[in-house]
C-alpha cells in the first residue's frame, strides 16, 4: 500500500522495517482513508493530540510482538509521517489493555503514561518523546509509582511551565505527581473519597488561570460496586502542588449515578477551568454538561444541565467541546427511544447557562433502526462545531459520518462521508489541528485491527493538505496572507475561490482566523 506510514515486523524482540516510509498524505477518498499503521498484529486504542505546526501525534497499543506494546507516530499538516518509523515507547507483555494517557508538553514533545510490566511488580511509567522521535527519558522512562499496590488507568498532561503531570489509580485512591522536563519528581499528592469509596482519575488537563502558569485540572470518578452511586468531582493544582479547589475537591455530579465503569472526559475552558460532559445511568439515561471555572465554582446548575428535556427518549455517550470565544459548550450524543432499540445522533449548544438549540437539541440523525455510536464533537476555527460518529450498516461493516452545524441555530452546514470502507471501526478519537478535524480509529478492513485516519477540512472536504497554503509551498505565511487579503470580499467565482477557506462564498474574518490558526511563518 502506497499510503502505509510504516509496517513493522517484530521477530524475537528485534524491529525490522518491512515498508519503512511511504507518503501518507491525506487522501480525498473516503473508501480508502490514510493508513497510520497496518502491521500483522492488532493496533488498538488510538489517541491523538495536535501539534503547533498543524500536525499531530498519534499513539496506540500494538500486539505484533509478545504483548500490547506502546507506540507513537508524528504526522505533519499534510498527513505525511515526520519520522521514518513509529517510535516504540515500551515493549510490554500484556495480553489485554487498559486505558493510558497521551498529551503534549510546552516544548512540543509527546507525553505518554501507561501500565508497565517490564518491571516487577508492574508500575506506572511516563515517557517523553521529542519532536524528532527520540525517548528523552530513556528506554525505560520514569516510573512514577512504587510498591505493590494495584495501579491502573494513568492520565498525563503537559503544563505550560514545562512540567509534566501524571495521575493514576492506586488501590482505592487517585494519585498525581509532577515531574520537571528531565523527569525528576517535584511533588506528589493522594486524593481519597471522604465516604470511603474508590477515587480514580477520569481525566487530566492543563488549564491555567489568567496570569498563572503550570496549573492542571483533574476530573475524578468515584467508583464502587453496583450498589454504590458513582459520582464526579474536580480538583485543580498549581505548579507547587497546592489544591486550589478545596481539600475535598469540587462536587460536579453527586445526584444519581454514572454508568458502571464509565470514566468521562473534560476539556480546558481556556480560563483556568474545565468543561465536563457525562451521562447518568440513574435515575435515567441522560446526558449532562457542566463548566467549573478557575475558582472551582459551577457555572451551570448543581449536578449539571441536561442537554435535552425530552422525557420520551434517553441519551448516552456524550462528547463535549468548548469554544472559549463565545463561552459555548457543544455536546453530541447518541439519542435512544425508550426501549433502547432505536438510535439517533443529536447535538446541543449551551451558552449563558441555557440550551440554545431548543430543549430537544439539534437532530443530526433522526431516531430509527440504524445504530449510531462513538460521537465526537470538535469546534472548527470559524466557531462552528463538527460532529462525527459511527454508523452501523451490518456486522463488522460500519461507516464514519460527519456534519458541521451552524452555531447560531444548529442547522446543518454540510454533511460528510468520512470513511465508507466495508469494515468494523472502533475507538475513534479526534482533534482539531491545522484548521481541520483529524479522526483516527481502529479498522478491520485488512485484519483484526489496523489504524486509519482521515482529515475533514472546514468546508467538509477530505484531503487537500493545508487548506490555507494558498500558494502550495508547504507553508502558511505572509505570501498566503497577502493572497487572502487581495481576495477580500465576495467571491467572484464560488467554485474557484481558494481564499474562501470555510466555503461560505465570501473571504472575510472567518477565513483570516482560519489562516492564522495554521500559521507556520
Amino acid at each position: 500500500m502506497s499510503q502505509v506510514i510504516g509496517r513493522l515486523l517484530i521477530v524475537s524482540g528485534f524491529v525490522l522495517s518491512a515498508n519503512c516510509v511511504a507518503s501518507a498524505s491525506w487522501t480525498s477518498d473516503a473508501a480508502m482513508n490514510t493508513v497510520i499503521t497496518a502491521t500483522a498484529g492488532d493496533q488498538v486504542q488510538p489517541k491523538i493530540v495536535p501539534t503547533d505546526d498543524g500536525g499531530a501525534y498519534i499513539s496506540w497499543f500494538d500486539s505484533l510482538g509478545n504483548g500490547f506494546d506502546v507506540y507513537v507516530m508524528r504526522l505533519d499538516a499534510n498527513g505525511d509521517p515526520v519520522w521514518a518509523n513509529p517510535t516504540l515507547v515500551a515493549d510490554r507483555s500484556f495480553s489485554s489493555t487498559q486505558d493510558y494517557g497521551l498529551s503534549i508538553d510546552s516544548s512540543g514533545s509527546a507525553l505518554l503514561a501507561f501500565r508497565d510490566d517490564r518491571l516487577s511488580p508492574l508500575q506506572i511509567t511516563a515517557n517523553r518523546v521529542a519532536p524528532d522521535g527520540t525517548l528523552t527519558w530513556g528506554v525505560m522512562g520514569v516510573q512514577v509509582s512504587s510498591g505493590s499496590a494495584f495501579f491502573a488507568s494513568p492520565r498525563v498532561a503537559g503544563g505550560s511551565d514545562g512540567s509534566v503531570y501524571v495521575a493514576w489509580t492506586e488501590d482505592t485512591t487517585a494519585r498525581i505527581t509532577s515531574l520537571d522536563s528531565s523527569g525528576l519528581e517535584q511533588w506528589t499528592d493522594t486524593l481519597t473519597d471522604p465516604t470511603g469509596q474508590s477515587f480514580s482519575p477520569s481525566d487530566l488537563q492543563a488549564s491555567d488561570a489568567p496570569g498563572e502558569s503550570g496549573e492542571v485540572v483533574m476530573l475524578i470518578a468515584r467508583q464502587g460496586n453496583f450498589a454504590v452511586p458513582r459520582h464526579l468531582y474536580g480538583q485543580k493544582f498549581d505548579s507547587a502542588g497546592n489544591r486550589l479547589w478545596g481539600m475535598n475537591s469540587t462536587a460536579i455530579f453527586t445526584s444519581g449515578s454514572l454508568q458502571f465503569g464509565n470514566f468521562p472526559t473534560c476539556v480546558p475552558d481556556g480560563a483556568g477551568g474545565m468543561v465536563v460532559g457525562w451521562y447518568s445511568s440513574s435515575p435515567s439515561l441522560q446526558c449532562w454538561v457542566q463548566r467549573i471555572d478557575a475558582t472551582g465554582s459551577a457555572e451551570l446548575p448543581v449536578n449539571g444541565l441536561p442537554v435535552s428535556t425530552n422525557a420520551a427518549r434517553l441519551r448516552v455517550s456524550p462528547s463535549v467541546a468548548y469554544d472559549a470565544a463565545t463561552g459555548s459548550i457543544y455536546s453530541t450524543w447518541t439519542e435512544l427511544n425508550g426501549a433502547q432499540s432505536q438510535f439517533g445522533v443529536f447535538a446541543q449548544r449551551v451558552m449563558n447557562g441555557a440550551r440554545q438549540w431548543t430543549d430537544d437539541g439539534a437532530v443530526i440523525e433522526p431516531v430509527g433502526a440504524t445504530e449510531f455510536t462513538q460521537a465526537r464533537t470538535l469546534v472548527y476555527p470559524d466557531g462552528n462545531p463538527g460532529s462525527f460518529y459511527v454508523r452501523t450498516i451490518a456486522f463488522d461493516n460500519q461507516a464514519i459520518d460527519g456534519a458541521k452545524l451552524n452555531a447560531g441555530d444548529g442547522s446543518n452546514v454540510w454533511s460528510a462521508d468520512v470513511s465508507t470502507a466495508t469494515s468494523g471501526k472502533s475507538r475513534m478519537a479526534g482533534a482539531i489541528t491545522g484548521g481541520q478535524a483529524v479522526l483516527v480509529w481502529t479498522d478491520t478492513r485488512d485484519d483484526a485491527g489496523d489504524l486509519y485516519a482521515q482529515n475533514v477540512r472546514e468546508d467538509g472536504a477530505l484531503g487537500g493538505g493545508i487548506p490555507a497554503d494558498l500558494n502550495g509551498d508547504g507553508f502558511v505565511n505572509g505570501s498566503d496572507l497577502a493572497s487572502l487579503l487581495a481576495a477580500w470580499g465576495p467571491c467572484m467565482d464560488v467554485n474557484n475561490c481558494p481564499a474562501d477557506l470555510n466555503g461560505d462564498g465570501v473571504v472575510n474574518g472567518s477565513d483570516l482566523a482560519g489562516l492564522l490558526a495554521v500559521w507556520t511563518g
